[in-house]
């Protein structure tokens, strides 16, 4: 979905304006822009856009396109698909990619302005590439009490008891209004599980002159017929299977483009799941996701 948009400023004053936005300022939170089979690394995020670094077509230059983006969490990430206008820059220094929101307000808001929110209150902190929640406490330090005699520590050892069994009455009696209440919420949302692999890509610009998605470990998994003449055999690196073809014998593709993705045995399954704000938020604060499959 491309659409050419009439008045646009330089690439570097679209990224500009967006840092000195005071209106919506852009934080320097980390995540990854997804749009036309490239993975962007992104490196500042507001409200109305954002700004990030990668190669890009400079012919999607003031085009709309439709775009993920994933932010990465210690062991789940969260991806939200946003429809953006893009400024590529084609100058001496190329890298520097701006974009905005076609709709600020479309159903990407919500869970943008948790995630933006939650940085900024501090309960979002960044190390390295991925974001973590701050679970980080002050611990006020004990003051030293008067001494006490076993007649203090018998009566608190009695208060303690009492309160204990009327505590294991009251947990015995709400146990289930508890479970199906408090400790669970339903997220009826689809989901999307897949096993991840390696990609095997295109080395060079050129043609598919050979493939073989059966092709044992060391032997010749594609040849590539190269634009400058060359013939480039890419070996299987694994005894492993295919989850993917991206293309056939024959076609041409640029560099980088995936031909072949491994399937291995050792990677753990990757789950897509949509959630509400109420959910996300339950992550968040550590909260177990239980996925139940429709069939059983």
């Amino acid at each position: 979905m491309q659409s050419s948009l009439a008045t646009q400023p330089s690439p570097e004053t679209a990224a500009e304006q967006l840092r000195s936005s005071t209106e919506h300022p852009v934080m320097p939170i980390r995540f990854e822009l997804l749009v036309q089979d490239r993975r962007l690394q992104g490196n500042g995020l507001s409200l109305t856009g954002g700004t990030c670094q990668g190669l890009l077509d400079p012919s999607l230059d003031g085009s709309r396109q439709l775009a993920v983006l994933q932010f990465s969490f210690d062991g789940f990430s969260i991806s939200l698909p946003a429809e953006i206008a893009l400024r590529v820059h084609d100058g001496p220094d190329q890298g520097e990619i701006a974009f905005t929101f076609h709709d600020p307000a479309g159903s990407h808001l919500p869970q943008l302005r948790f995630v933006l929110n939650s940085y900024i209150a501090g309960d979002l902190v960044q190390i390295a590439d991925v974001l973590q929640v701050n679970t980080q406490t002050r611990v006020k330090p004990a003051r030293p009490g008067a001494r006490r005699g076993p007649g203090f520590y018998a009566a608190q050892s009695l208060r303690y008891a009492a309160v204990a069994a009327l505590s294991m009455g009251l947990v015995a009696i709400a146990a289930s209004t508890v479970q199906s209440r408090v400790l669970s919420r339903l997220e009826a949302y689809p989901a999307v599980v897949s096993m991840p692999g390696t990609t095997l890509r295109a080395p060079a610009a050129g043609q598919i002159d050979y493939l073989n998605p059966e092709a044992a470990k060391g032997d010749v998994a594609f040849s590539l017929l190269s634009t400058t003449g060359a013939m480039l055999s890419i070996k299987m690196p694994c005894d492993c299977g295919i989850s993917g073809l991206a293309v056939e014998e024959g076609a041409t593709i640029l560099a980088g483009e995936p031909v072949l993705t491994l399937l291995t045995d050792t990677a753990p399954p990757k789950i897509q799941a949509t959630l509400s704000p109420q959910g996300l938020q339950a992550v968040l604060n550590g909260d177990t996701i239980e996925l139940a499959f429709e069939d059983g």
